[in-house]
């Protein structure tokens, strides 16, 4: 609830001391109005009249020199001061030796007179006191004094540091105004210059993805995994900390900054004051060579401007609740810098459990790494068809029907994934050209916006840019040194060379200075981070980019380093784009299941996961060809779950209920797609004919099934009971697979009271032989060799 003028005013009276009316409020305010070259507190035993020194320039370029002189109490006519007043007389003294002593600037390496003096005070001043002042003002050569009260510090607490009024505590409200301002904006549109609808506020179009994780609940019929769906604004109150894992463009980094502003915006007064920590995992790890208090005090001293920020005051104290978010540890390439991370991480989390820590990554080998006792992991969903259309009102406003009808009418929510970077960009296109070309896939869809950006659709802006052709070839070429080096950002001196060099290489001549500016300017795909460096808006766009440098080479040493890459979590999304920017892709689609088969098994399973990607992508290659890949991979992937469901492989400590609940989730998220539902129900026909009786042959029928269930084909969940029964580790998936579709279709029929009634024989045998499942939710060797009793007495 926002405060009456009489209740702000009470708060500034109430500030204890002229120290900390100094420090822990006007300085802030001070930093915070950015109207200042220089800001110095002078106060003390060498202060000569003046509290703080502001340094400006006026609008010919010239330094202006403002001293402040800071009281605590009224200032009036009184002969004598006390512990409440301050008298005139003393004040006139003191603008009296400010004016005559001057200032020794630092800037300018000289001695030099004040332009004007500010008297300042958190309570109220006389109208004597201030004639008083103005007469001394005439007697000293009309020296411009002017007097700041109560009143006028809440109007500059208003404007410049809002959240003093809820935190009491000017170096933390410093630091959340300047962080709240830093998260609102959606980064996909500042300084796009070709986008020409408003600049939306990230709250105005955001639309939280649900999270999703698998639970294990004691039932009275035997331990069951359960499957939990949250979003961030509530789930960030419970006790264990986040791991959120997702795709690329998924919306990690913008669902933690509508987080991060929600936060701040709920503070209020007399209630616990939220601090959010935000860091990206690649900056911050700079900082990690000392303690973690100490590291992140560095760290807001840098990034915010915000010296003698005391985190760790903020630390075990009831009045406070502090969040620390960490973005993008993917992007850490070095394994003992992982490892720096995460031992940095786990100590302060042992230390410090009342702090709620997110770290956010896309999927990466050692996520395991960071203890499950301690840490959820969550799973980011695809949107959903609702939160879509919430999303493209949001936008669009009066044109959301329009735009629905578009992507309806050429299935483009079945083509390209459902996140919240794809629908920026196709955002940013519709608004740009209503008549945009459909994209095909999602690597179509990129080369569309880079068209857009380096100039090939909007000429009339860039009577001064390069020819398109020549920006995307130099955006190639600083993705791919920078993907090549394992690195995401470079400065602008190497920036500088690489240009040059480029230049020289082709043999024409360039403005360097010119085509930087226009290279950030115009095309916006590259920005300046905090570090001053050169950095793609997404890592996404630099992957794209190497993918399309790629597909340029003819030499066919490029597609065989391109096939060993794609095990390797850096090049992966890299090997995707590619398909899709060549989208026919036998040879490549064929060779990579040789590399699956003999790929260690973790290695080998994700790398099986993202194959179902390039399936998609490579829409031109011969469906025959395509399904073959698909039927050859699925035979890979039964017999390497088998290896990690048994645990039988070091390093992987997972309950086998866990396990194959988790190969189903990923397999079926990687390889679904309505444009190939006939291709699976081919494989599943023939799966169906040839099926054995054993572990593998019933998982094979399982995955199939799922993505059919996922598609909208639930039936084969019905056709599959029969054919896995003999396995309790898949009738615990199936039952799983049947409470995901009953619980999100509200929809009544036969089919839907078909599958409830295989979930009650399923739960009726898990009750039967309760021992037997609950031993699957530990960690055990060899849990497929074990024998199931057997349903048949236990259906009904």
């Amino acid at each position: 609830m926002s405060l009456n003028q009489k209740a702000k005013l009470d708060i500034i009276h109430d500030i204890p001391s002229e120290d900390i009316l100094r420090d822990d409020l006007l300085v802030p305010i001070f930093y915070e109005m950015e109207e200042f070259v220089d800001i110095r507190v002078t106060h003390g035993n060498t202060e000569l009249g003046k509290d703080v020194v502001l340094v400006s320039k006026d609008s010919f370029g010239d330094y202006v020199y403002t001293a402040i002189i800071i009281k605590n109490k009224k200032i009036t006519n009184a002969v004598k001061p006390d512990k409440n007043r301050e008298a005139t007389s003393e004040i006139i003294n003191q603008i009296v030796l400010t004016n005559n002593s001057g200032y020794d600037c630092k800037i300018q390496q000289k001695h030099v007179d004040f332009n004007k003096i500010i008297v300042i005070t958190s309570q109220d001043v006389s109208h004597t006191a201030i004639a008083q002042i103005n007469d001394c003002a005439k007697k000293h050569g009309n020296i411009n004094i002017i007097t700041k009260e109560d009143k006028d510090i809440v109007e500059l607490v208003d404007k410049y540091l809002p959240y003093y009024f809820e935190t009491t505590n000017g170096r933390l409200s410093h630091y959340l105004y300047a962080l709240k301002k830093k998260c609102e904006k959606l980064n996909e549109l500042v300084n796009i210059s070709i986008y020409k609808g408003d600049v939306k506020d990230l709250l105005d179009v955001f639309v939280a993805p649900k999270l999703y994780r698998v639970e294990e609940t004691n039932t009275p019929k035997g331990v069951q995994p359960k499957p939990i769906f949250g979003v961030l604004d509530r789930i960030i109150f419970e006790k264990r900390n986040i791991l959120l894992v997702a795709g690329p463009g998924a919306g990690k980094s913008t669902t933690i900054r509508a987080q991060v502003q929600k936060l701040i915006s709920t503070n209020s007064r007399g209630k616990v004051i939220n601090v959010p920590i935000i860091v990206k995992a690649k900056n911050f790890l700079n900082y990690l060579r000392e303690n973690m208090t100490g590291s992140i005090n560095r760290f807001i001293n840098d990034e915010y401007g915000i010296s003698d920020f005391n985190f760790e005051s903020y630390l075990k104290n009831t009045n406070y609740r502090v969040f620390f978010f960490i973005d993008g540890l993917d992007e850490i390439r070095l394994i003992e810098d992982r490892e720096l991370i995460r031992n940095k991480i786990g100590n302060f989390a042992k230390e410090n459990s009342e702090v709620k820590i997110v770290l956010a990554s896309r999927e990466i080998d050692d996520l395991e790494m960071f203890d499950t006792k301690t840490f959820n992991r969550w799973e980011l969903l695809p949107f959903e068809y609702k939160q879509v259309e919430r999303f493209i009102s949001r936008w669009f406003y009066n044109r959301s029907e329009e735009i629905l009808a578009v992507l309806k009418d050429h299935e483009l929510l079945e083509k390209l994934p459902k996140t919240p970077l794809v629908l920026t960009l196709l955002a940013i296109l519709y608004d740009d050209d209503r008549t945009v070309e459909v994209p095909a896939n999602l690597s179509e869809l990129y080369q569309m916006f880079i068209d857009l950006l380096v100039g090939r659709w909007s000429l009339d802006r860039r009577d001064n840019f390069e020819k398109p052709n020549i920006v995307e070839d130099v955006l190639m070429e600083i993705a791919k040194v920078l993907h090549e080096s394992d690195r995401t950002s470079l400065s602008q001196d190497e920036l500088e060379n690489l240009i040059v060099t480029y230049s020289e290489n082709l043999d024409f001549k360039l403005n360097y200075t010119e085509f930087f500016r226009n290279l950030v300017e115009q095309t916006s795909l590259l920005i300046i981070n905090d570090k001053k460096e050169v950095e793609f808006r997404h890592l996404s766009f630099q992957e794209y980019l190497v993918a399309k440098r790629y597909s340029d080479e003819v030499d066919p040493i490029i597609l065989d380093q391109l096939k060993i890459k794609f095990l390797d979590d850096w090049w992966s999304q890299i090997v995707y784009f590619y398909c899709g920017i060549k989208h026919r892709n036998d040879k490549l689609l064929i060779d990579l299941i040789e590399i699956t088969k003999h790929t260690p098994l973790i290695p080998s399973i994700k790398s099986i996961w993202n194959y179902g990607y390039l399936v998609q992508a490579s829409y031109l290659t011969p469906i025959k060809i395509r399904e073959n890949c698909i039927a050859q991979e699925l035979e890979i992937y039964s017999n390497k779950s088998i290896d990690y469901i048994d645990g039988v492989v070091e390093n992987v400590e997972v309950p086998p209920a866990f396990a194959v609940l988790s190969l189903v989730h990923f397999f079926k998220l990687h390889y679904s797609t309505k444009f190939m539902i006939d291709c699976y129900k081919r494989i599943f026909e023939e799966a169906e004919k040839n099926v054995d009786d054993n572990f593998k042959d019933s998982l094979k029928i399982l995955l199939i099934a799922s993505i059919l269930a996922h598609l909208g084909y639930h039936d084969y969940l019905l056709k599959i009971y029969d054919l896995i029964k003999k396995f309790p580790l898949l009738l615990i998936a199936l039952d799983f697979e049947i409470s995901l579709y009953t619980s999100s279709h509200a929809e009544k029929g036969k089919s839907i009271s078909e599958l409830k009634r295989v979930s009650k024989k399923i739960k009726n045998h898990i009750m039967v032989n309760s021992g037997l499942y609950r031993s699957y939710f530990e960690l055990k060797k060899k849990a497929i060799e074990e024998t199931a009793i057997t349903t048949e007495n236990n259906e009904n």
